[in-house]
């Protein structure tokens, strides 16, 4: 049986005759068993009928449907928990967006450079080797030397 057939049977009306039908079954083959007095080859009747519906069903979709009704009534039960939970989800959420957005336009994309191997940073150095600044009399020398560079930015 394909999954589009076994996602027809999630269908309520499918779903409610397919059961009635199994049921209809399973009684009757436990009846004809008694009438001949011979104990039923089924065993337990719940086991018998839980293997017929892993067989026309999709077991997992079925706990996952379960599992959200049995979410939702807890949360209608509770609401100030629920507020609680979505907004520290949404607090968490938002911040890690944030906080890679930054870290991907800073570190992880590229540069819209043709060559990023030949970028260059440029620091001077004082006398007692502290890092100082460029002024922008320096940028402006730095921009008249043509043979130097391909282009300069200052930042």
């Amino acid at each position: 049986m394909n999954a589009l057939s076994r996602l027809k049977h999630l269908l309520p009306g499918r779903r409610r005759a397919l059961e009635r039908e199994m049921q209809e079954e399973l009684h009757s083959l436990a009846s004809l068993s008694e009438a001949e007095g011979r104990r039923s080859d089924l065993g337990s009747l719940t086991l018998a009928a839980e293997q017929g519906r892993s067989e026309w069903t999709l077991i997992w979709l079925d706990q996952l449907i379960a599992d959200i009704r049995y979410a939702s009534r807890t949360m209608r039960r509770n609401p100030g928990f629920t507020l609680t939970a979505v907004l520290s989800l949404a607090l968490g959420i938002g911040a890690n967006t944030a906080i890679f957005s930054l870290m991907n336009a800073i570190l992880l994309k590229t540069l819209p450079v043709n060559n990023p191997a030949t970028l260059v940073v440029l620091t001077s150095y004082s006398k007692d080797d502290r890092i100082g600044d460029f002024g922008y009399g320096d940028y402006l020398a730095l921009r008249k030397e043509k043979q130097a560079f391909s282009g300069i930015m200052a930042a």
